[in-house]
């Protein structure tokens, strides 16, 4: 059941994949600007421009373009970048792996903070606790990304210097010096997610908690305990991994401003050159990258419902 399910689910994903590509395409050649400008500078001449267009194959109309790059990128070739020449699925194979390392270790402390500061505000429903909790989540979804990052900046790198506050070092060469690097990118964009997981997990739970079945398991003398985590917080998951699902893409934005801030050299930041440079092969490898990304996620999320809820198999 669980085959049909994923092979059904890979079944739809497919011309949402490749509308996706297609809107990402159209939607880069789209932007202002010509990139034989940011290559050749403003004094380059007509004619060197057009050599250039021809050269890059930028002269082709946009359906040849795409038909071209497609092809391309369904045998692994993501084009060359414009700007430095280098192939483009060398600099996703450098970058990707910060940018998702990055977004796992964000995802991972969301959760450990949102789900458990969620149950204790449920089952402390409208004590000083609770409302605690609450105006800390509402705080922490305010704040933007890049305020965040320069106050954890400014406090643990430059006032107590505990952590650095720029680069990299990955983590097969230092792995103490990896995660010291990660902490403050991740705190940033971690704090915000888990906010949103603490409240849908208090509202879950809060709902939970009132239905029959756990008014049964008490009256049948199960243990607080056992009637919170494995009745309640069970029951509750399924909308909470929804919520952590859906974030995945929030997640990979918030990266885009935090690379940028923490100087990381992942992907979001290979993005962020890209625009600036009008280098077209690398947005759009970068784009489609994080499309696919958020994709396998809702698939992975999807084959967790089956899991959590034996309904959804059945249905």
């Amino acid at each position: 059941m669980t085959a049909r399910l994923l092979l059904r689910r890979i079944s739809q994903l497919l011309p949402t994949a490749l509308i996706v590509t297609f809107l990402v395409f159209m939607m880069t050649l789209a932007l202002p600007g010509d990139p034989t400008t940011a290559i050749l500078g403003e004094d380059a001449s007509a004619e060197q421009r057009e050599i250039l267009r021809e050269k890059l194959g930028l002269d082709r109309p946009a359906a040849v373009q795409y038909v071209v790059w497609l092809g391309g990128m369904a045998t692994g070739d993501f084009g060359t970048s414009l700007k430095t020449g280098e192939p483009v699925a060398d600099m996703l194979a450098l970058r990707v792996p910060i940018t998702v390392e990055l977004t796992v270790l964000s995802m991972v402390l969301a959760v450990l903070i949102g789900i458990p500061a969620g149950v204790f505000a449920a089952t402390r429903r409208g004590s000083l606790a609770d409302l605690g909790i609450s105006f800390l989540a509402m705080s922490s979804m305010a704040v933007p990304y890049f305020w965040a990052g320069m106050l954890l900046i400014m406090l643990f790198a430059v006032k107590l210097g505990w952590l650095p506050s720029s680069g990299y070092v990955p983590f097969h060469i230092d792995p103490f010096g990896n995660l010291r690097a990660m902490i403050l990118p991740s705190i940033t964009i971690g704090t915000a997610m888990a906010a949103l997981v603490m409240r849908q997990t208090r509202a879950a739970m809060c709902e939970t908690m009132e239905q029959d079945f756990i008014r049964t398991a008490r009256a049948k003398g199960v243990r607080p305990r056992s009637v919170v985590y494995r009745h309640g917080l069970r029951n509750c998951l399924i909308p909470v991994t929804t919520v952590i699902g859906l974030q995945i893409g929030t997640l990979i934005g918030g990266a885009v401003v935090t690379e940028t801030i923490f100087s990381l050299p992942g992907l979001g930041r290979m993005i962020v050159n890209g625009i600036f440079w009008r280098d077209f092969p690398v947005v759009q490898g970068g784009i489609v990258v994080i499309v696919f990304f958020v994709l396998l996620v809702n698939l992975v999320t999807d084959l967790a419902y089956s899991i959590l809820d034996p309904r959804v198999r059945l249905s």
